[in-house]
């Protein structure tokens, strides 16, 4: 876990170094390569994120961008990526992950929010594996 460096007032952005995101599954109905599950803001230093399944990730809808010096992305599957958003790391992966309940799509007649189980989330693709999995990632 990160720690926060600093919050001037409600109304500043949070500061977090350190950030370390493993392992998840962020996913929901699909709003355009830009728009839908993940966004980091500009407070975000030493950010990690390995091994992840995401929808996509956004950096401009909280007035960030994304700076590959701060922010340490690989190993994950993105269902898209925006150019203005990030660039794929080499060990990336863009694509539908195939969940066996969750459609990758934005049409509501397909896409459910409720009464989800473990088991939707099983999915064809995972995210590629780094070296040394097991091992400290640091």
């Amino acid at each position: 876990m990160g720690r926060c460096v600093r919050r001037a007032s409600a109304l500043a952005p949070a500061r977090l170094k350190g950030a370390r995101f493993f392992d998840n599954v962020i996913w929901g109905k699909t709003q355009g390569a830009k728009y839908g599950k993940l966004a980091v803001g500009p407070g975000i230093e030493d950010l990690r994120m390995y091994g992840n399944t995401i929808l996509n990730i956004n950096f401009t809808h909280m007035s960030a961008k994304y700076d590959p010096t701060r922010h340490h992305l690989d190993y994950n599957l993105f269902g898209m990526v925006h150019p203005d958003e990030s660039t794929p790391s080499p060990h990336d992966a863009i694509g539908d992950p195939g969940f066996a309940g969750i459609p990758m799509s934005g049409d509501d007649a397909v896409h459910r929010r409720a009464g989800l189980t473990r088991a939707d989330f099983v999915s064809a693709s995972r995210p590629p594996k780094p070296p040394g999995v097991g091992a400290s990632r640091r």
